[in-house]
């Protein structure tokens, strides 16, 4: 089901409970503004002790909606491109916020995961 997740308290539950540097994984479509402001604020936080890895879903079906050559109305279509452009911002903030960030789509995510986590232990960033 399509709930908003509790960043501030994932977030404080991982830094009374983990202490060590650690790879935080987190898999999440973010489509709220308020939502998306907690989530750059706390990965900030913890960017300090831990390497954030932040797994974003596309949305297939607003990619769609925005394509040029597909639905003929305009107004969904520039309201479709108007949220992927947001997206791609709140992408930019995270990276800028020291996360590491992975676009996918459900059906890619295990092999453009796997080759992230490799790529990380090749650089020894943990």
């Amino acid at each position: 089901r399509l709930v908003e997740p509790d960043y501030d308290l994932a977030f404080q539950s991982l830094a009374t409970r983990v202490k060590n540097r650690t790879l935080v994984i987190l898999f999440t479509h973010v489509i709220d503004f308020s939502a998306a402001e907690t989530l750059v604020r706390r990965v900030r936080a913890i960017g300090r002790r831990h390497l954030p890895l932040i797994i974003c879903f596309r949305d297939l079906d607003v990619e769609a909606l925005a394509d040029p050559r597909g639905h003929s109305d305009l107004y969904l279509k520039g309201a479709a491109a108007e949220h992927l452009r947001w997206q791609r911002s709140l992408m930019q903030d995270l990276k800028r916020g020291g996360a590491m960030v992975l676009e996918t789509t459900a059906r890619e995510l295990t092999g453009k995961l796997v080759s992230r986590y490799l790529q990380i232990k090749a650089q020894r960033l943990l």
